[in-house]
């Protein structure tokens, strides 16, 4: 936790922070071009927020293409069999995440759909496109809940489930997004985490 007040205590990071909540998974040059230093200092703060577990980096190399990716990570005390179970299972699932259960038959290939019992058609939906129970979840999402939310088209989540002792760290990855997807489309993920 002292990782976290000494990172946050210099005003440089709390806005690089604040450049990446308005828009997250930025590159290393559009930082730099927001902000007034080197592209060694803001690499150098960078370091510091993920040292202290406050970003994740995802190095892609010289990636140009303009799609936004959004990373969550926590740890759960549980087992993998019973967070999986959290996420694939209608009833479980509808307690954490907002009253919407996702219903399939979880097969690679097979489609899937949020449903609430307050709403008359599907959330969202897609396609399972990886399977490997109690690991990993692959996905491709649809946004249901508006014309401007499906006009956003199909990004995909990746849910990743990796045991450390007697707890899981679970991680949502939302990708494929376009550049000006809205917080809409991603912005629950956290509070359902």
């Amino acid at each position: 936790m002292d990782d976290v007040f000494k990172a946050l205590a210099d005003p440089t990071r709390r806005s690089l922070l604040d450049e990446l909540f308005v828009r997250d998974g930025q590159s290393l040059s559009e930082l730099v071009e927001r902000l007034p230093m080197t592209r060694f200092g803001v690499m150098k703060h960078l370091r510091v927020l993920e040292e202290a577990g406050v970003v994740v980096t995802r190095r892609r190399g010289r990636e140009k293409q303009r799609t936004m990716e959004k990373v969550f990570e926590i740890y759960i005390k549980t087992t993998p069999e019973k967070l999986w179970d959290a996420i694939t299972n209608p009833d479980m699932r509808s307690r954490y995440a907002f009253g919407v259960g996702v219903i399939s038959n979880w097969k690679v290939g097979s489609k899937y759909e949020g449903r609430s019992v307050k709403a008359p058609m599907a959330i969202f939906g897609g396609e399972n496109l990886v399977v490997d129970p109690p690991r990993k979840l692959v996905q491709s999402f649809n946004a249901l809940w508006s014309e401007s939310a499906k006009s956003q088209g199909t990004s995909r989540i990746t849910w990743e489930i990796v045991q450390i002792e007697d707890s899981c760290k679970l991680t949502l990855t939302h990708d494929q997004l376009r550049a000006d997807a809205p917080a809409e489309l991603y912005g629950g993920h956290p509070m359902v985490l």
